[in-house]
């Protein structure tokens, strides 16, 4: 009852576990004190002895947010919980997040930078731990700490979705980060670091988790305060966007976004657990010949083609196929075939309520079963839970529970991809026939109802590929690393996991260094002046990766190996160190074919990688 408040812009509470918090809006701090003290405190001590619990004093505390701290200042009365005086402070704690009285939370971040950076240093003092480890510990143990609540401190301002000045605070961490993974000098471009390691940019990590979390609250249930707050922003004055408003000008699912309950059945209720069977295996025939009914057997298929998604559906009885079904319902950008799967069951199970008429059999003399090729939508029948999808899951139990009813007895089954079923064929032939006509020309009237929901993993489908697309075109536009952008036309991209998780932490660094030119070589010590020259020791030309590799008469006698390797492309520099070559071959076509096909040769990076510690350059005592 305490928190059974109705939320406006005059007040409202929140509680989790033993937190509660209220706040209320007034004209002044005054106004807020005295409420505060008259009418919030009474009632939350009269709850707690109703209830039999207690509110330490020395841990309640209370603020006064306000923009303008000279005409609103703090009131001199302190408020009193009991006997005990609560002084009004200028920083307080909620639910992990530091809130300051204008609500600027650069305290907040410069916390999270702070807890980010021991945590980085921790993770970097760890000797013996490979690439793949590092970068699976930063994920769990930095960023999860960093971000946190990311989408109430880390607000858009103007045009720009990360302020700059929470860019700045985190930066250190994503430069110890990147040399903690992959040993690369802090002399390397941050961007071509961060692309090294397979990390993602403070910029696009902040942007992927707070526009994740808006597409979130809107499969919030309607009775949720975000949808109360969502329709006020549509009339709010334009004169000032807050936060929200700018949220809502970035990303704005449509009305018809899949509202997500916090369980698809009431908890007391059956599933149809004990019907579906997920083992793949042939069905017992002899059993269905005992029982002395009609096996009408319904195959469900879906297909994708042309960014449209088309169901089919075919019914047999005793090998007789008497009905085919098959409709476009979507286009890619709004569904998914997880939830295609589940609507084509739905529509089978609308089939079968009106198939006794064209049986002419009572239904209790039918057994029906449904087959899919879709084991996630099995699955999620079987154990409904909070997920995408439930209101079809809702609606195909209680329709087969009602079918029971009936006499008639209908189980879900799993066939693999592979069977050769001649319904399970149809079933995908139909599916597979998509008509010539544009996509674009479906018409919302013509698909089934179920088919109108936006699904909120498409949304974020679409919101994930254009922030990936926005952080490629930002390193593109970033001139630093030349070098590197050089040898490897294909970054940023997640072919760098290849290159560096096999490897260990020696061996990742040395690669590190070949493949950003910040090398224990003469050419780049000359240039911060660790060395007098940057002549190479044979005394042919300078000391740079490439005549390093290929050049230096001092190793000839380490190449063979990665001679043999290379092929015949034995001083690319691209092939060398595992990057995408710009080189086109006599065909006039790139050398490493198409770039979204393409993998870098681990052989040829593990060979270039043993010759260079055997020649014990990168080993010996020379610190950047």
């Amino acid at each position: 009852n305490l928190v059974n408040i109705p939320i406006s812009r005059e007040g409202g509470a929140i509680a989790f576990v033993d937190d509660y918090t209220h706040w209320t809006v007034g004209e002044s701090a005054d106004e807020n004190t005295v409420r505060l003290q008259n009418e919030i405190i009474p009632r939350a001590l009269r709850w707690a002895s109703e209830s039999g619990a207690t509110f330490e004093a020395d841990k309640t505390s209370y603020i006064h947010f306000t923009r303008t701290p000279r005409v609103n200042p703090l009131p001199p009365s302190p408020l009193r919980v009991g006997p005990t005086p609560v002084a009004p402070q200028s920083t307080i704690k909620v639910l992990g997040v530091w809130l300051d009285q204008g609500l600027k939370f650069k305290l907040h971040a410069a916390e999270a930078a702070e807890k980010g950076i021991r945590a980085v240093l921790a993770l970097k003092r760890l000797r013996g731990v490979s690439p793949n480890t590092a970068r699976r510990l930063f994920t769990a143990m930095v960023t999860s700490t960093v971000d946190y609540a990311a989408s109430v401190w880390c607000t858009p301002k103007g045009d720009v979705f990360v302020p700059n000045w929470v860019v700045k605070a985190l930066k250190p961490i994503q430069r110890y980060a990147t040399q903690a993974i992959t040993g690369a000098f802090r002399s390397v471009s941050l961007t071509i670091a961060e692309s090294e390691a397979s990390i993602e940019p403070i910029e696009t990590r902040l942007r992927k988790r707070i526009l994740r979390h808006w597409i979130k609250c809107h499969t919030l249930p309607t009775t949720h305060p975000f949808w109360h707050c969502r329709r006020q922003a549509e009339f709010v004055a334009r004169t000032y966007s807050s936060p929200f408003m700018k949220l809502r000008d970035l990303c704005s699912p449509r009305p018809e976004m899949e509202i997500i309950q916090p369980f698809a059945l009431s908890p007391w209720s059956s599933t149809l657990q004990e019907f579906i069977s997920l083992s793949g295996r042939p069905v017992d025939v002899q059993r269905i010949q005992r029982s002395k009914r009609a096996w009408l057997k319904i195959f469900v298929a879906c297909s994708m083609k042309k960014g449209s998604i088309q169901v089919g559906l075919t019914a047999q009885v005793d090998q007789t196929t008497f009905f085919q079904w098959s409709k476009t319902v979507g286009q890619e950008e709004n569904t998914n075939l997880y939830y295609t799967q589940l609507g084509a069951i739905v529509e089978a199970t609308t089939y079968i309520s009106s198939i006794t008429t064209r049986i002419k059999m009572p239904p209790y003399r039918i057994w029906t079963t449904i087959f899919t090729n879709n084991q996630s939508a099995l699955q999620a029948l079987a154990k409904p839970t909070r997920q995408s999808g439930q209101a079809l899951l809702s609606q195909i139990t209680h329709r087969i529970f009602s079918i029971h009813e009936t006499g008639m007895r209908v189980d879900l089954r799993w066939i693999s991809k592979h069977d050769q079923t001649p319904g399970v064929e149809a079933a995908k032939a139909l599916s597979r026939c998509i008509s010539d006509a544009d996509p674009d020309a479906l018409r919302r009237e013509d698909m089934p109802s179920w088919a109108k929901i936006q699904l909120p993993s498409s949304v974020w489908r679409i919101t994930r590929d254009t922030i990936r697309q926005q952080r490629i075109d930002k390193f593109h536009r970033n001139r630093f690393g030349q070098f590197t952008r050089a040898i490897d036309k294909a970054l940023p991209s997640k072919h760098t996991e290849s290159l560096y998780d096999d490897l260990n932490r020696e061996e990742a660094s040395t690669l590190a260094q070949l493949r950003t030119g910040h090398a224990r070589l003469n050419k780049f010590l000359f240039s911060i002046n660790r060395t007098d020259s940057a002549t190479c020791r044979c005394g042919h030309g300078e000391e740079s990766v490439e005549h390093f590799l290929f050049q230096c008469r001092n190793w000839d006698h380490l190449r063979t190996d990665m001679t043999r390797a290379m092929g015949a492309r034995p001083n690319d520099l691209s092939l060398a160190l595992g990057g995408y070559s710009s080189r086109m071959g006599h065909d006039g076509k790139p050398l490493d074919g198409n770039m979204a096909a393409w993998k870098p040769n681990r052989e040829v990076i593990h060979t270039v990688v043993k010759f260079a510690l055997k020649t014990g350059r990168f080993t010996e005592d020379q610190h950047t």
